[in-house]
């Protein structure tokens, strides 16, 4: 699990598992960036675990 300090979001295995359990027709995510390549970019890995397994 991950705690973070600035915003105290909690990050699990468990949360993910739960968010795979449903089927969306569509999904609001954030991004970090977008590089020279035109490829999303994230500064928090968990953040990126979770926008997977919402897609």
């Amino acid at each position: 699990m991950e705690l973070r300090a600035d915003d105290a979001i909690a990050f699990t295995k468990v949360a993910v598992a739960f968010i795979r359990q449903f089927s969306d027709d569509y999904a609001v995510l954030s991004v970090g960036a977008i590089n020279g390549n035109d490829e999303f970019l994230d500064f928090h890995l968990c953040e990126v675990e979770s926008s997977r397994a919402a897609i």
